[in-house]
């Protein structure tokens, strides 16, 4: 198995919070894979040892490569994701990174 990597590109992010008994964050992103092949993508979260001083989050969207030949087409999916008993007192947005580029959502 191949070691995940940064996807492509994002296009979008929104977040908002989610309403249930612990406090969860709702994050639904639009992205870009640079080929066919790709999956499993899932968000790996920056470890802090203190708060980010402004409140935004970082974390990568990252996924499996392909391990055959695969089509060389830029290939848009979604992704959604709750991060769960998400720090509620400090953060303000998030930053999702990936390849290419990065994009933050405030709430």
């Amino acid at each position: 198995m191949s070691e995940r990597k940064p996807v492509s590109s994002i296009e979008s992010v929104q977040i908002s919070i989610a309403k249930t008994n612990s406090p969860s964050l709702q994050i639904d992103i639009d992205a870009s894979y640079s080929a066919g092949g790709w999956s499993g993508p899932a968000l790996n979260y920056r470890q802090y040892v203190t708060p980010p001083e402004d409140g935004i989050y970082e974390a990568t969207l990252d996924a499996d490569p392909p391990t055959d030949m695969a089509s060389q087409a830029i290939v848009p999916f979604k992704h959604s994701e709750t991060w769960a008993n998400f720090p509620t007192e400090y953060l303000k947005g998030i930053l999702i990174m990936s390849k290419s580029n990065s994009v933050k959502a405030v709430l």
